[in-house]
């Protein structure tokens, strides 16, 4: 009973994405400019979090705003997921699957389905967390929280960063899917000339 328990579920399929998708792309996912942008932010808002934050809504506003924020982006996310994976033109998605993209693990259709998965993800985790600390500290004053000491401005500085990298984040994967739309018009173009190119073929007349 337990092991068929721990065989099933979201633990199962959450360690199998770990293994199979975080993993091999670990570097591709840390060493990135929106990594590094990130970290950056969160530093400045843990440093000038009395400033930042002095004139700030409340915190439950703030976060509730975020959570909705999130809800949409994941929600959109995962319309792109179904987008991907429900492509008419075959021959587009083996164009897809059989493109190799360099430094990136895998093919060009399965990064794509990556970075709509992982953007997803930052965002569910994302609401979890702000969840949990909008159950913590969301009664509490901005500024009353800065005042508290060094913990409750890095938990600012931590949120900051996480913001940041959520928005970054959702820009690339916005940006990667008007990378396919291209790719998707360059081939009907090319297509549409072909088309055209054997139709004037046909109507030319024959040799005697």
């Amino acid at each position: 009973m337990l092991t068929s328990f721990l065989k099933s579920g979201v633990l199962k399929v959450g360690f199998r994405f770990l293994r199979t998708a975080i993993f091999p792309r670990i570097t591709e996912i840390i060493f990135t400019q929106e990594t590094l942008l990130s970290i950056t932010i969160g530093i400045a808002a843990f440093f000038a979090s009395s400033r930042v934050f002095a004139h700030a809504a409340k915190l439950s506003d703030l976060t509730i705003g975020f959570v909705g924020y999130a809800a949409i982006a994941l929600g959109f996310c995962v319309a792109g997921i179904t987008i991907a994976l429900t492509l008419p033109d075959r021959d587009f998605m083996q164009r897809l699957a059989t493109l190799r993209i360099p430094e990136k693990e895998g093919d060009a259709l399965a990064s794509l389905l990556f970075v709509f998965v992982w953007t997803a993800f930052v965002h569910w985790c994302s609401i979890a967390i702000a969840l949990i600390f909008l159950l913590l500290f969301g009664h509490i004053e901005a500024t009353d929280l800065v005042d508290k000491g060094r913990l409750p401005r890095i938990l600012l500085g931590a949120g900051a960063s996480i913001a940041a990298y959520t928005l970054l984040q959702f820009l690339i994967t916005t940006l990667t899917l008007w990378q396919v739309g291209s790719l998707y018009i360059d081939k009907l173009k090319k297509d549409a000339s072909e088309d055209a190119e054997k139709a004037a073929k046909a109507k030319l007349p024959s040799a005697p």
